[in-house]
């Protein structure tokens, strides 16, 4: 029996809770991905977590932290660094989440992770 891929699906009517910030979010069974839109509908930035990773790009800058949930203390999750996986694991998991992404959402994640990664 062939596996079922594991797909993003969008959550309608989330607050918005950031004055001049759209955001639109995304979630799967382990991950998830928020896009960040400016007042002009732009994407501005975005956070994607994979594999206990998350990559957040916003204000032109982009970082890798690994999430540490605390378990042990029981305390909400945090991010730390060293990341565990590279970038190239966010890449690939975006070209698996392509079908269901709009294509402008696909695009810019792809190009700052591209870009990002030659200086990785």
């Amino acid at each position: 029996m062939m596996k079922m891929e594991n797909k993003l699906k969008e959550l309608k009517d989330i607050p918005q809770t950031e004055k001049g910030v759209f955001r639109r979010f995304f979630i799967d069974r382990n991950n998830d991905l928020t896009v960040w839109y400016n007042p002009e509908h732009s994407i501005i930035g975005f956070q994607l977590t994979c594999a206990n990773n998350v990559v957040t790009y916003a204000q032109e800058k982009i970082s890798i932290r690994t999430i540490d949930r605390c378990e042990k203390d029981n305390f909400a999750p945090i991010l730390s660094a060293p990341p565990t996986i590279g970038i190239n694991t966010f890449i690939d998991y975006i070209n698996r989440q392509s079908e269901v992404l709009d294509p402008e959402i696909d695009a810019y994640i792809k190009a700052v992770l591209f870009d990002k990664s030659k200086g990785l």
